[in-house]
């Protein structure tokens, strides 16, 4: 009688050693997730290139003006530096990254960030169009590694429930280099 109580005693310590092992793992798996979902930005890598086409339906800066909204970050990925300007003779190279950080059922006051990584030294903003209406984040010039972020929310840069087509455009003087993300922004 005393063999059997002892086997139960150690059955049912290594259930609470693994229930509390499985716990503390669950609750460690949530809190990274968390800390890595609120505190990390995207960064721009290699992979992320064939994210986005080249769009030749943008117009040309001069077509911009009437663009609305905007939420500007002096934040950037990469390093601190704002890019030196390149000559104005120099078109900028097609931008790439994550201009959105999410893309479906996205609700108004979500935290968003976009991404733009192009020429250093040379301006670029995202472009958000539905049918006829354009809002825009506003032109930040890209660091010296050509990145530039912003941190956001669609409800203020005036963005309504419904689909948007994202389009992120560089710009250095007249020449100008865009890329259209390969999957629309929804919103709730």
């Amino acid at each position: 009688m005393y063999n059997y109580s002892k086997n139960k005693i150690k059955k049912h310590s290594k259930k609470n050693w693994m229930l509390l092992l499985t716990l503390v793992l669950v609750v460690a798996s949530g809190s990274f997730l968390w800390f890595r979902h609120t505190h990390n930005k995207p960064k721009v890598t290699q992979s992320e290139v064939g994210t986005a086409t080249s769009d030749p339906n943008v117009p040309t800066p001069s077509d911009t003006n009437n663009a609305t909204g905007g939420v500007s970050n002096s934040k950037d990925s990469g390093s601190n530096e704002v890019g030196a300007r390149p000559s104005s003779d120099t078109r900028p190279r097609t931008p790439t990254g994550n201009f959105v950080s999410a893309h479906h059922n996205v609700p108004l006051n979500a935290p968003m960030n976009s991404v733009c990584t192009t020429t250093p030294g040379v301006t670029c903003q995202i472009r958000f169009t539905a049918g006829s209406i354009v809002k825009t984040l506003l032109k930040q010039r890209t660091n010296s590694d050509g990145s530039t972020l912003w941190d956001w929310t669609p409800a203020k840069i005036g963005l309504t429930a419904g689909t948007w087509k994202v389009t992120a455009i560089a710009t250095n003087g007249d020449k100008m280099a865009s890329a259209a993300d390969a999957s629309p922004l929804v919103i709730q």
